[in-house]
């Protein structure tokens, strides 16, 4: 091969390294940019179904009925629908959060009586989004409402309705995972108090419900812009 040719080759070689070079690197950025595109934003209205801990701890009052001790439900489950907002900046995979539900539970007490809560939770956390399709938010809240507790007529007790409010607190860790831009699934997984204070009948009682609490619910997310810069 003569001289021209060779340096022709190596100069052909060169532009094919080169090339791939670009191309590969063109590439790999776009990988990167799509792994920081992920932003945190929430503006999200969600509605869960919660199973909430069975274990309370009670305490009874007036006449001769000063009594205390330890039960258990046999079930006793909740809904919450509320929405949630984040305060993340424009570009932020992370940042504060806040949310406010509306909730309703019912607990089943030995196929002779419920109690019933209505109430307001107030939330706030922090999130990530790991990624357009991943987001974890680890939150703590507290709520409040009116609380009933009903028990049919049986061998140990007349028929008796209680009333009065309740008291709640907690923490959860929730992973939401993005189907489209608006439909969203989510898992929660936590730990949840709640201190019912109720009379009725001449008698009054406390009840403390306590302990793990799981939930699984679908997110419409209302927006995928994040705030404005100003």
């Amino acid at each position: 091969m003569s001289l021209a040719c060779r340096v022709r080759h190596r100069i052909a070689s060169r532009r094919s390294v080169i090339a791939a070079a670009l191309c590969c690197g063109v590439t790999l950025a776009g990988a990167l940019g799509r792994t920081q595109a992920a932003e945190l934003v929430v503006r999200d209205l969600h509605a869960d179904l919660e199973v909430l801990p069975n274990a309370f701890d009670y305490k009874l009052t007036g006449g001769s009925a000063d009594h205390s001790g330890s039960d258990a439900f046999d079930s006793h489950y909740g809904l919450a629908i509320g929405g949630d907002y984040s305060f993340a900046g424009p570009g932020d995979t992370h940042g504060f959060m806040a949310g406010l539900e509306l909730t309703v539970e019912q607990a089943s007490y030995a196929s002779i009586g419920h109690l019933t809560s209505y109430g307001l939770r107030a939330t706030g956390g922090y999130g990530y989004a790991f990624s357009d399709a991943w987001t974890a938010m680890a939150r703590v809240g507290a709520g409040y409402g009116l609380a009933t507790f009903d028990i049919t007529s049986n061998s140990a007790l007349p028929a008796i309705s209680q009333s009065g409010s309740y008291f709640s607190y907690g923490a959860t860790a929730v992973l939401l995972y993005t189907i489209n831009d608006a439909i969203l699934i989510d898992a929660k997984l936590g730990y949840q108090k709640a201190s019912n204070k109720l009379s009725g009948g001449g008698i009054d009682m406390t009840l403390d419900n306590a302990g793990l609490l799981f939930g699984l619910g679908i997110t419409y997310r209302l927006s995928t812009s994040p705030r404005s810069l100003e």
